[in-house]
C-alpha cells in the first residue's frame, strides 16, 4: 500500500513539474505577425492577416461605427454609443480607444455633425 502511494505521488510530481505551453509556437508566431492577442482575436482580429491589414480593418470598423451610431445623433446618444463601443472621454469632444482618437464636432442643437478618426 505504501509503495502504491509513493508511485502516485511521483506520478503527480512528474505532471506538475512538466512545463505546459498554452499555445503552440505556430499560433504564437501568427499572433506576433498579425498584431493580435488571444483576447483581440476573439474580438475580430484576424491572425491570418498582417498587423497593417488588421489596423486598416480596425479603422474601417471604427469609421463604420461612427457613421452608423454617432454622426447626426444627439450628443447624449452619441456619447452612450461611444462608451458602449469601448471609448473613453479624456477631454471635451475627444474620445479614445486604444491607439485611435475620435474628435467630434457638435452644432448648436447638440447634434454630432462630424467625427474625425486619428491613429
Amino acid at each position: 500500500m505504501k509503495l502504491r502511494h509513493t508511485v502516485y505521488m511521483l506520478a503527480l510530481l512528474g505532471v506538475v513539474a512538466t512545463p505546459s505551453h498554452a499555445i503552440s509556437a505556430k499560433y504564437r508566431a501568427q499572433l506576433e505577425r498579425s498584431g493580435c492577442t488571444q483576447v483581440t482575436e476573439l474580438q475580430g482580429c484576424d491572425i491570418h492577416k498582417t498587423k497593417a491589414d488588421n489596423a486598416t480593418t480596425e479603422r474601417q470598423h471604427i469609421s463604420a461605427f461612427l457613421r452608423d451610431s454617432v454622426l447626426n445623433q444627439p450628443t447624449d446618444a452619441a456619447y452612450e454609443a461611444l462608451n458602449g463601443y469601448g471609448f473613453t472621454n479624456p477631454a471635451p469632444l475627444k474620445w479614445v480607444k486604444g491607439k485611435y482618437a475620435v474628435y467630434l464636432t457638435i452644432n448648436q442643437k447638440d447634434v454630432v455633425t462630424n467625427a474625425t478618426v486619428k491613429p
